[in-house]
């Protein structure tokens, strides 16, 4: 593989139908912390009175994509969103993400003492995954990377997360 092949990609890829999308996937998950309080690692809590979840979107060279905080300001989780054209099973039932991603958001997550959130929507719905070192410094890792821009720069290290660590918030199909 040629060393120019592997690396960044000098463009701005991310459109308004992608902040939508991303926006779409964040609300639905908000709105699942605040009306399911058997999810498994909720970052709603009623301890804390009454109040809501806001979704803030940060600016890229933060490289995550929003944190969630109280509507009162305090800071609850981390997330980056992903938005899928295909299912589990097309998938064999692996997702895959960028492995300086995870790095990222991890570390941003670190920085601001809240919870990392990958959230992603699949064809047959919406899950979310909290990534941990421990979990990625363990994990399966491929170069890989997007196709359909057509940019060879875009290819690397990814790492492979099973079906099996993802939690489901919303089953069935959504779409924008």
């Amino acid at each position: 593989m040629k060393k120019e092949q592997i690396g960044k990609v000098k463009k701005k890829l991310e459109l308004p139908i992608h902040i939508e999308r991303q926006e779409h996937l964040i609300r639905s998950y908000i709105i699942a912390c605040q009306n399911m309080a058997d999810l498994p690692h909720n970052i709603y809590n009623d301890k804390r009175g009454q109040h809501k979840l806001v979704s803030n979107k940060l600016p890229d060279k933060l490289k995550a994509d929003y944190i969630i905080s109280t509507d009162y300001g305090k800071m609850l989780a981390v997330a980056e969103c992903k938005w899928y054209f295909n299912s589990w099973y097309m998938n064999e039932g692996i997702v895959k993400l960028s492995l300086l991603k995870v790095k990222d958001v991890i570390e941003l997550a670190d920085v601001t003492k809240t919870r990392p959130l990958f959230i992603v929507r699949l064809n047959d719905g919406f899950y979310y995954w909290i990534p941990s070192r421990d979990f990625v410094s363990t994990s399966t890792m491929t170069l890989a990377g997007r196709t359909d821009r057509g940019l060879s720069g875009d290819v690397e290290p990814m790492i492979s997360i099973p079906e099996r660590y993802w939690y489901p918030y919303y089953i069935g199909e959504s779409k924008i």
